[in-house]
Order: C-alpha cells, then structure tokens, then sequence
C-alpha cells in the first residue's frame, strides 16, 4: 500500500524528512511492555503479595503492585494476539513490531487523551503525516483494553480482531514511511 498515514509520537525527536522503517524490529510498545520489572527495593512484586499483608503496604508497593497487574494485563493481551496471529494468519502485520497508525488526523487525535493517561511523565506528543509504501492491517484497538477478562474471553477479542469483525479504528502498518508533516506538538 502506498498513501498517507498518521501516527502519534512520543518523547523522540523527529524531523521533517526523517524515515522509519517498521517491521523488522520490535516496536518501542513492545520493548517497554515486555522490559518492565516490578520490584519494590530488589523485592519482587509476586514475593511482596505473598509475604505481606495487603494492608501494610508502603504507598510505593501498592502503586508498583497496581502497576503490574495493569501491565501484565496489557502482556497477557499482546501475547494472546501475537499467538492468534501467527497461528491463523501469519501474513498480518505483528502489533509487536508495526508502526500504529491511523487512516484519518481526526483519529490520531482521538488517540493522544488515553495515550497521555498511560504515559509515566509528561511527554512531549507530535502527530506527524506520513508518506507510506509497505503492509496495513485495519483493526479495532478498541478491543485491546486491559482487561481482566478470562483468558478465553481473550481468544475471542484476539479472533475478532484479527478478522476485522467490528469497526477498525487503528492500522498496524510495516514498510517504509516518510515524515512529510509535523501536525502537532503538545
């Protein structure tokens, strides 16, 4: 496919002119996600549940133990949907190692309110308008939350997003994509 596609960028510098190649690495998404350690002070998060009382917990600990039951949602969700993926249609961009990116400027937009809400610092947020030449696959992000779902229940989301079964609000795509406009700065 080539055409133009919006995505949103966080906390890098990039430049009118300037080329990313999506496809062949994972994604910054899929670095932080799968890099995360939860410890407390060299205490492991899991050791922590078991061996303290929930009720003692400095503010430190339950924040770090409400960070990883939201962040191992979000893995149990991205490895279910890698799973689906390679097992029933391997042709399909991997949301591990894709650029995100939406058809339309009004979509970008509607995206940065919950990316800001998962960011850890303020960061800085661009829009940009890219000239693309690769691969895209339409699906609803709006499936992908991190839920506490049954794991079953998972498979299904991770079914109907392959298959484009609801409204598609997100594109994975893989290729080559130009920078050609800096939309917006926040």
């Amino acid at each position: 496919m080539k055409g133009t596609l919006y995505h949103i960028v966080r906390d890098r510098e990039i430049n009118v002119g300037d080329y990313i190649v999506a496809g062949e690495e994972y994604n910054h998404f899929a670095k932080r996600l799968f890099s995360a350690d939860f410890q407390v002070e060299g205490v492991d998060i899991n050791k922590l549940i078991f061996t303290k009382d929930l009720n003692h917990f400095t503010e430190r600990e339950g924040k770090m133990t409400r960070g990883y039951i939201y962040e191992s949602c979000a893995i149990i969700r991205e490895l279910i949907l890698e799973n689906y993926r390679l097992m029933h249609c391997p042709h399909l961009p991997s949301r591990l190692k894709c650029l995100y990116a939406c058809q339309t400027l009004e979509q970008a937009q509607s995206w940065i309110p919950a990316l800001e809400r998962m960011a850890k610092s303020k960061s800085s947020v661009k829009i940009v308008e890219l000239s693309v030449d690769g691969e895209i696959f339409s699906g609803d992000g709006d499936l992908m939350t991190r839920s506490t779902h049954a794991v079953f229940d998972k498979f299904d989301l991770a079914k109907r997003y392959w298959t484009a079964e609801t409204t598609p609000n997100e594109i994975l795509f893989v290729g080559r994509a130009k920078v050609v406009r800096i939309i917006d700065e926040k």
